[in-house]
């Protein structure tokens, strides 16, 4: 959610493009955090530290990119929706949103 909430005004400003590619920076960055969690040495409480940290950093970047996928989405299929025709609209609503998840 958060992730989305960041992402709206860098990709009216840069564009989506820009947005996807800056939104893989915490994406990558959590998941190496998340991938050497276990080489923490010290403590549990550090580990989990850096775990959660990871965690919170992914999260951020899945929201920022379905926020910016959801709107490329719409962008494409906006003209096809506004034909007149009920049962292909569904179809492709439908379709959009088992891609979406």
């Amino acid at each position: 959610m958060f992730g989305g909430l960041v992402a709206w005004p860098v990709s009216d400003h840069y564009g989506r493009q820009a947005a996807l590619i800056v939104g893989g920076i915490p994406s990558l960055a959590g998941w190496l955090l998340i991938a050497n969690a276990p080489l923490v040495t010290g403590s549990q409480a550090g580990f989990l530290v850096v775990l959660f940290s990871g965690r919170i950093l992914a999260g951020f970047a899945t929201g920022w990119s379905i926020f910016c996928a959801s709107v490329s989405y719409y962008i494409i299929l906006k003209p096809i929706l506004s034909y007149n025709s009920p049962p292909l609209r569904s179809v492709l609503i439908r379709g959009v949103a088992s891609f979406q998840g």
